[in-house]
């Protein structure tokens, strides 16, 4: 399961403040890599890169209001997933910066399991899994 909204933020923010600011352009790829137990999804960009200073602040300063996309999204995939699928951030000034997140594999069995779970807990809540409103 890929969360929505999870790519756009990421690749907004590599236009914006990676490929808008280099004068030449640059390029963005976005991507999955398949392993044994979970996903690799991944922006890259040929942007400025980030200082290493401003990279450890990235998902940790919740009072700066320039960078919430990518604060709710790291947020949102470990509340998801787990503190392994944080976002993850590896940045070079002036070549570019790699935004990569790790989202476990689930099984037929285990999202079966799930789907269960949710009807049974709406269920004793009273709530239709398509309100009409």
């Amino acid at each position: 399961m890929v969360p929505p909204l999870l790519l756009q933020p990421l690749v907004e923010n590599a236009v914006i403040h990676g490929i808008f600011k280099r004068p030449e352009g640059g390029q963005i790829k976005a991507g999955l890599i398949e392993h044994d137990d979970h996903y690799k999804i991944y922006v890259y960009d040929t942007g400025v890169g980030i200082a290493r200073a401003k990279r450890k602040r990235l998902l940790r300063d919740h009072k700066r209001r320039d960078h919430i996309g990518l604060i709710n999204v790291h947020q949102r995939l470990i509340s998801l997933f787990g503190e392994r699928s944080g976002l993850h951030i590896i940045s070079r000034k002036g070549r570019g910066t790699l935004v990569f997140t790790n989202i476990p594999k689930v099984t037929a069995e285990e999202e079966k399991a799930a789907e269960q779970a949710e009807a049974e807990e709406n269920a004793a809540m009273n709530l239709s899994p398509n309100p009409t409103v």
